[in-house]
């Protein structure tokens, strides 16, 4: 009914989200609908990136269209699966579907046109679930690192080292640190703080050289 303009005008007096497939159009088509959405008054409008093949194949997704359609039109974007996989319900999450449309049977053997386009019970779980996954690691646009991270950084991470015995009175030289595990100690990238400068007191090898050995 994308193309049932008169339809979408009854459809969107009623006040209500509208929820609609652009399955078999393609971008005209969806600016004719959306235009005919809002001139009744509604913009609560959903968009459904849809390839209308039952079953659909997987080459056939167009998952990046949805991209698209949320640039042009500003709106909330979801995705209508007519696929038989469980996993690209995930993937269109990742890519910033908020609404996810998929078949539904209890058999995939019952007769009709339908079915054998439809997960069954256990596969929707899995879908969900695969959902759900991918909710979590979604995350933020905030690039931190996790508090596990922080702690293995203290590991992981490398610090400047003495590779020798550094007398008092020593000037640091490249000959004489190294960089090596744990990161506890001053950074790499500080080394031109360290470098040139005298030793406070004796840092001995293979101790981890910090600040407070420098003069």
């Amino acid at each position: 009914d994308l193309t049932n303009i008169p339809f979408l005008k009854f459809i969107a007096a009623k006040g209500k989200p509208v929820l609609l497939s652009t399955g078999m159009s393609n971008i005209d088509e969806i600016r004719q609908a959306v235009s005919a959405l809002k001139e009744a008054g509604n913009d609560q409008i959903v968009l459904f990136q849809c390839t209308s093949s039952y079953p659909c194949k997987v080459e056939d997704v167009n998952l990046l269209a949805m991209k698209e359609i949320e640039k042009e039109f500003d709106c909330i974007v979801g995705f209508s699966d007519h696929t038989t996989t469980v996993f690209l319900p995930a993937a269109a999450v990742a890519l910033g579907a908020l609404m996810i449309e998929k078949h539904f049977t209890l058999n995939k053997k019952d007769i009709g046109p339908d079915h054998k386009a439809s997960l069954e019970p256990e596969e929707l779980k899995q879908a969900i679930s695969f959902v759900r996954d991918v909710e979590k690691a979604l995350g933020s646009t905030e690039k931190i690192p996790t508090k596990e991270e922080l702690e293995l950084a203290k590991i992981a991470r490398k610090s400047i080292v003495a590779v020798e015995d550094i007398n008092q009175g020593e000037v640091i030289s490249v000959s004489k640190i190294e960089i090596k595990r744990p990161g506890t100690g001053i950074l790499p990238k500080e080394i031109d703080k360290v470098l040139g400068k005298k030793a406070k007191r004796k840092i001995e090898k293979d101790s981890l050289i910090s600040f407070n050995d420098l003069e």
